[in-house]
């Protein structure tokens, strides 16, 4: 099997634009024969960070997502032109129980092996990194 290179989508922040990354990821997923569970952990925090963007992100014009794949680990980058916002921060209730909402983020946090937070030139930057394979 021929592991594809690193991928890069730029897409609109609406239904449709989700979408097309999920399906797309899951496409380069498959192709890069990352193992089905793990595909699913991938593309469930994939679709929690952009969720967030497309319902909170405030004048989000674009999303862009890179995926690469390592030797041991897969890294996903979702890019956005939003309002600063640190996913990394967000705190979780006492008890490590979120409130009202909140759980997407918790979730993304046990899925990823690391998650990272950085704002460039105007733009969010989420990285994670996940391992290629285990629970």
């Amino acid at each position: 099997m021929n592991t594809p290179g690193p991928a890069r989508w730029h897409v609109t922040p609406d239904r449709e634009g989700l979408a097309s990354l999920q399906q797309q990821a899951a496409d380069w997923l498959q192709r890069s024969g990352v193992e089905a569970r793990r595909a699913q952990h991938i593309l469930l925090a994939l679709d929690e960070l952009a969720a967030n963007v497309v319902e909170h992100g405030r004048a989000a014009h674009w999303l862009q997502l890179d995926l690469a794949s390592l030797e041991d680990a897969v890294e996903l980058e979702l890019r956005d032109d939003a309002a600063a916002f640190d996913p990394t921060r967000v705190a979780e209730a006492a008890g490590g129980e979120p409130g009202i909402g909140g759980h997407g983020l918790r979730l993304v946090r046990r899925l990823a092996s690391a998650f990272e937070y950085r704002r460039v030139h105007g733009h969010n930057r989420v990285r994670l990194r996940f391992a290629r394979t285990g629970d």
